[in-house]
């Protein structure tokens, strides 16, 4: 059986023809020009003048084919349509008055016969809307649709009829959107984009939010006007879990802003539009035995206090709240600390201060101190190079110096990691050594003999002694915490002239000591009355060696350089008596003997003329 199909004829010039034939009188025809035929399944026929087949190929030439003219009868299936636009004014077999530029379609299942009238614009297809799927839809222009409901030009709405859905002349596909599955676990938060009403009959207004959730409806398909702007999920507490809800909503479900709301675990809740959680969800303390946490009131309200009585608080008040209980803080009050006991040894201890007060004490172990609610720990500090003799055990300088071997025993190895500036600052003050520690609050200083531990307070700071050091001294070569009491000694050397100009270089060592009495506290303060007594000491002394020295010939003083040494050190210039000891009366130091070491001239002729002549004054002693 042959397939169904179709012609186009257009006539293009108008002409009087005629058609003979020996069995047919001759008659006159008419050339209809510009207009179209259409010609179906049939017997042969043959083209007259003037017409052509539309869409042949190279017609009316060597080679034309007739065969791209023919196309197939065009079927529709079910569910589909064939759109149509009207050419000319006519009336449709359906009795239907179309007009030129009319759009129409038909739909399936059928097989269409076209019509010079009317062109194909397109074949439609259907939508197929699944289970959970929305169509979205505008309209082109004013109509109404197969339900009867009136559209007008660019409104918008929704078809969510699982199957499929053949859209008409007038309806415009937006999007494909799907559908959201609520459970009870979670909701929707919709804002209105306009002013409608929705499925429930609520009148909702442009701007506003509500909840929806899986309660309200199992499944929530988009609405016009209707914007989703987040998925909520449950707030889920649980046992020893709280929360403090902002700007909560009322029974007309309408925001109170400023109102807090505290719930507590077990229990379950969505958030509200415009609610919010402040700090999220927060776990409730649990304290033990040598815990507490500190409290303020944010504004004045009744409380119960752990001892199950009445309380007013106010506004600012600070109080505690003691282990062991399991506590979640009101919605009128703040948790601003969470504190443990500090434990403390012996000699060991902490410094706290008082905000009522601003007093600052010292609180020293053995115990477990738990700072209440009007406390701080204070941190005290040291000045830098403190913080550095700390660390070296309490004195500072070059390592070719002798004393610094006395700080070695003091290193207290909690400074080497780094201070803790709240305990307590300790310093073990080594054996015939005393450390001064003034406190500058009160004005008062006072003195600590090693061995001791000296434990600074909150006001006290460490007296610094900037020391001379080296052969020969320089002045401020050894930074100090503690002064060396003796007895020990002291070496330097020295130049001295004599009465024939030799220039000699003695190095000397003479033993000291201090002189004190203990508990009394003007001896005691005394011998730190000299801040540099080693610098002291080798000036007050070179400058009698020198004096002496300079009176006397070289020769005189080589033969008796021990005895005029010892003389000029401990003979009293007043009365010229000598004594067996020197005292310095400003710090009570005392020189109980001194040593030459050596000789030598600074000139280094004089040094080899004076070798010589040793050597020849034991060659004659010998002969």
């Amino acid at each position: 059986m042959a397939l169904p199909c179709f012609l186009y004829f257009e006539c293009y010039k108008k002409c009087p023809l005629y058609l003979c034939s020996k069995y047919v009188p001759r008659k006159l025809c008419e050339l209809r020009l510009g207009q179209f035929d259409v010609r179906f399944h049939a017997e042969p026929f043959c083209l007259y003048p003037g017409e052509e087949l539309v869409g042949a190929e190279n017609y009316g030439k060597s080679g034309s084919n007739y065969k791209t003219a023919i196309k197939a009868q065009p079927v529709i299936k079910a569910d589909h349509a064939i759109r149509l636009k009207a050419i000319l004014d006519h009336t449709d077999d359906d009795g239907v008055e179309r007009n030129a530029g009319d759009i129409w379609q038909i739909e399936g299942p059928l097989m269409y016969f076209p019509t010079p009238n009317a062109e194909i614009v397109d074949i439609v297809a259907p939508y197929i809307i699944r289970a959970g799927q929305a169509l979205k839809l505008s309209a082109v222009q004013q109509f109404t649709d197969k339900t009867g409901r009136k559209h007008v030009t660019g409104e918008e709405w929704y078809v969510n009829k699982p199957g499929a859905y053949l859209t008409g002349v007038n309806e415009e596909v937006v999007s494909m959107e799907e559908s959201v599955t609520l459970t009870k676990d979670t909701g929707l938060k919709l804002r209105a984009c306009q002013t409608f009403t929705d499925e429930n009959g609520v009148k909702r207004l442009a701007g506003e939010q509500w909840l929806l959730t899986g309660e309200d409806q199992d499944e929530y398909y988009p609405q016009i006007g209707v914007e989703v702007v987040s998925v909520e999920k449950r707030v889920v507490l649980a046992q020893g879990q709280y929360c403090v809800v902002l700007d909560v909503v009322d029974s007309d479900l309408k925001p109170q802003y400023g109102k807090r709301e505290l719930r507590k675990g077990c229990c379950t809740f969505f958030l509200h539009p415009e609610e919010t959680l402040e700090n999220g969800i927060q776990n409730s303390f649990v304290l033990s035995e040598d815990e507490a946490i500190v409290l303020i009131a944010n504004e004045d309200f009744k409380d119960t206090n752990q001892k199950g009585k009445k309380v007013l608080r106010k506004s600012g008040e600070k109080w505690m709240v003691n282990g062991p209980v399991e506590y979640i803080p009101r919605i009128e009050v703040s948790v601003i600390d969470k504190r443990k006991q500090i434990p403390l040894s012996k000699n060991e201890g902490i410094y706290v201060q008082d905000t009522q007060t601003g007093r600052v004490r010292a609180v020293m172990g053995p115990e477990s101190y738990m700072l209440q609610s009007y406390e701080l720990l204070w941190k005290k500090e040291l000045d830098p190079i403190v913080e550095e003799m700390l660390k070296h055990g309490g004195g500072t300088g070059s390592g070719d110096i002798r004393k610094i071997a006395y700080f070695e025993q003091s290193i207290d190895p909690q400074f080497l990691k780094g201070r803790d500036k709240t305990r307590v600052v300790q310093y073990r003050c080594p054996g015939n050594t005393a450390v001064q520690v003034n406190n500058y609050l009160d004005k008062t200083a006072r003195v600590v003999f090693g061995p001791d531990l000296v434990i600074l307070g909150p006001h006290e700071n460490f007296s610094v002694l900037s020391l001379s050091a080296g052969k020969p001294k320089v002045s401020n070569a050894m930074k100090s915490l503690c002064l060396m009491l003796g007895p020990d000694f002291i070496t330097d050397i020295i130049e001295v002239e004599t009465s024939d100009h030799a220039r000699l270089r003695l190095k000397v060592a003479f033993n000291n000591h201090f002189e004190y009495e203990k508990g009394n506290k003007e001896s005691e303060s005394k011998v730190f009355a000299v801040p540099d007594f080693i610098g002291f000491a080798c000036r007050q002394i070179g400058s009698r060696i020198r004096a002496a020295v300079a009176l006397i010939p070289f020769d005189e003083f080589h033969r008796h350089s021990a005895q005029v040494i010892q003389q000029a050190v401990f003979r009293d210039p007043v009365t010229g008596a000598t004594y067996p000891f020197l005292k310095f009366d400003a710090n009570n130091l005392v020189i109980s003997s001194i040593d030459i070491q050596s000789i030598e001239p600074v000139d280094k002729k004089m040094s080899d003329s004076l070798t010589k002549s040793i050597q020849l004054a034991i060659e004659i002693s010998t002969k």
